[in-house]
């Protein structure tokens, strides 16, 4: 599932899929993608800065695997501009989080 945000005057394509979840992962030790994505959902009044670039950064990773690393991305956006991103990204999350295929089951031989 894939989006482009308007950041400020930038458009930023994202896209959330199981890679993002493995790229938040594996870049954020001790960080858990769902864990962050539902304190961005528990209280909307309160959106971390920290965890809401971590998810745009995952998600943009996702997208184009030529995005800069975190601490070069984050220098191109204000904190509010970052924190605007929070709600159209869990919106894209969740979205990606639904399926329309059956799901999988597994069966002992």
């Amino acid at each position: 599932m894939d989006k482009t945000l308007t950041i400020g005057d930038r458009k930023l394509k994202v896209e959330v899929t199981a890679y993002t979840m493995l790229i938040y992962e594996d870049n954020f030790k001790g960080h858990s993608f769902l864990k962050d994505v539902d304190m961005l959902t528990a209280n909307p009044n309160k959106v971390q800065y920290s965890s809401t670039v971590r998810i745009l950064w995952a998600a943009a990773k996702s997208a184009d695997d030529t995005i800069k690393p975190i601490k070069e991305f984050s220098k191109q956006y204000s904190i509010g501009e970052v924190i605007s991103t929070a709600q159209p990204l869990v919106d894209l999350i969740v979205e990606s989080l639904k399926t329309s295929s059956k799901k999988a089951t597994a069966a002992a031989v």
